[in-house]
C-alpha cells in the first residue's frame, strides 16, 4: 500500500498498459476502494509466498541443536570445591553458569548421595556466574562426611550440574526403590507376626474316642 505509487511508476516505465482513467474517474469512491483492495491483495499474496519457506524449517531440530550446543559448552564450565575444614559440617562450593533448575538438581543429588543439607547460600559473581555453597552432614552419622566420600559427592554434584534433568529422575527412581523396599518389609513383618502368633498359641486337638 505504501509503495503502490512507486510500483505504478515502474510499471509505466516497463511499458505496461495504463488503465487510461481520467483524474475525475480516479477520484470516484468505487475506484479508490478497488485500488486499495487490489494493493492489499497483492501485499497479502507476496507475504504468503515469502512465508512458504517456514513450512520447510524444522523448528524442533533447531531447538535441539541449540540446547545440545549449550549443554556441551556448559559441561566443563562447573567446578566443585569440597572441604572438611569445618569440624561440624562438610562445605561444598559449586561455581559455574547460572542455569535454571541447577539448584534443585544439585539438592536432589546431595540427598541421593546420603547427605543432609543444613545450610545453603548463593551469590552472583562479577563475571555473571553463580556460586552455590552447601553445608552438609551424613544422614546416618549426623556428622560431617568422611574424607574418602568427598570425591564421590563432588562427582555427583558435577553430574547434576551438567544433567539438570537427572536429579528429578534419580529422585523418582529412589522413591520407587524405597516403595519396593517398604513392600518387602511389610511382607516380612506379616510373616514374623504369624510366627509369633503361632508360638504364643497352643492348640491341643481332642483325643479320639474309643468305642
Amino acid at each position: 500500500v505504501i509503495f503502490g505509487g512507486t510500483l505504478e511508476s515502474l510499471a509505466r516505465s516497463a511499458g505496461l498498459p495504463n488503465s487510461l482513467l481520467t483524474a475525475q474517474q480516479r477520484s470516484l469512491p468505487f475506484v479508490k476502494r478497488n485500488r486499495l483492495l487490489s494493493q492489499a491483495i497483492g501485499i497479502f499474496c507476496g507475504c504468503s509466498l515469502g512465508l512458504v519457506n517456514l513450512l520447510f524449517i524444522d523448528t524442533e531440530r533447531s531447538s535441539h541443536l541449540k540446547l545440545q550446543r549449550d549443554t556441551d559448552e556448559n559441561e566443563f564450565a562447573f567446578e566443585v570445591e569440597a572441604s572438611n575444614d569445618d569440624p561440624n559440617a562438610t562445605t561444598l562450593i559449586v561455581r559455574g553458569p547460572d542455569d535454571d533448575g541447577l539448584l534443585a538438581s544439585m539438592t536432589a543429588a546431595l540427598t541421593l548421595s546420603g547427605c543432609s543439607i543444613i545450610d545453603v547460600s548463593a551469590r552472583k559473581m562479577e563475571d555473571g556466574t553463580i556460586e552455590d555453597k552447601f553445608s552438609v552432614i551424613d544422614q546416618k552419622t549426623r556428622q560431617r562426611l568422611e574424607d574418602d566420600d568427598l570425591p564421590r559427592v563432588s562427582k555427583m554434584l558435577l553430574d547434576a550440574s551438567w544433567d539438570k534433568e537427572g536429579g528429578p529422575h534419580l529422585l523418582k527412581g529412589k522413591v520407587i526403590e524405597l516403595e519396593d523396599n517398604n513392600k518387602s518389609l511389610q511382607e516380612r513383618i506379616r510373616h514374623l507376626e504369624g510366627v509369633l502368633l503361632k508360638r504364643r498359641m497352643t492348640v491341643r486337638p481332642s483325643a479320639p474316642t474309643t468305642s
